[in-house]
């Protein structure tokens, strides 16, 4: 009988420890996955070349995450999303002796923008172009540049915030920079601000709140885009 029971039990307490690891660890993070731009936005016979510019010295934007303090450069955090719960632990006294009761002390948000917008961004631009390059360093810009005539646009986020104010209330802002030289006429410089919020559900899970935080980060970073393009 006991063989039988711990055939029985032992699998469902490694499944409860495993599940408890899970739902207790305050790093809570989820994979980025597809990014698509899917507004339809008018076709442009022209040959694009778009250099996006790093927002963090010589990183990459694809690699560059922020969290509530600003941007950080995280190869790792690029490809997720998520947040870490931050706790302080109270000793108190039980019935059945010591232990600690976990308070919840703050949330640092980690969005990675940097790769949704360039995704984004180049995911927007083959409908907007017939023909388009995009470039993310220097090297890549300057020899694209001499094969031909196109259009050349740069881009750089130069600001991205996410906080939570109230509770349950997350809020983007961001702050982009273009400027776009046609052949044989002046460069043409701009700069939007976009800001968005959101408001999640109270009995939403931990992960049920990253899946909306990625639909969300991507639906503003889909908004930017078509903006901008539509300007071009």
């Amino acid at each position: 009988m006991f063989k039988n029971m711990k055939k029985i039990y032992i699998p469902f307490f490694c499944l409860f420890f495993l599940t408890s690891c899970m739902l207790f660890n305050p790093v809570k993070r989820k994979p980025v996955g597809e990014v698509s731009f899917k507004q339809h936005i008018e076709a442009r016979p022209v040959h694009a070349l778009i250099f996006v510019e790093s927002s963090l010295e010589s990183k990459p934007l694809k690699e560059t995450v922020w969290d509530n303090n600003g941007p950080l450069w995280s190869i790792q955090e690029s490809e997720r999303i998520g947040f870490t719960q931050n706790y302080v632990s109270t000793p108190v006294v039980t019935p059945s002796g010591s232990t600690a009761i976990v308070y919840n002390k703050g949330t640092r948000f980690s969005i990675p923008f940097g790769n949704i917008f360039s995704e984004m961004l180049y995911s927007g631009s083959k409908k907007r172009f017939e023909k388009v390059d995009v470039c993310f360093d220097q090297n890549c810009f300057g020899m694209a540049s001499i094969e031909s005539n196109p259009y050349i646009i740069k881009i750089k986020v130069e600001e991205f915030r996410v906080w939570e104010v109230p509770i349950n209330k997350l809020n983007y802002k961001a702050k982009i920079s273009y400027s776009v030289q046609k052949p044989a006429k002046d460069t043409v410089h701009g700069e939007r601000t976009f800001e968005k919020e959101s408001v999640f559900g109270i009995l939403s899970t931990s992960y049920t709140v990253i899946d909306q935080m990625n639909e969300i980060t991507k639906i503003f970073a889909q908004d930017i885009v078509a903006n901008i393009l539509k300007e071009i």
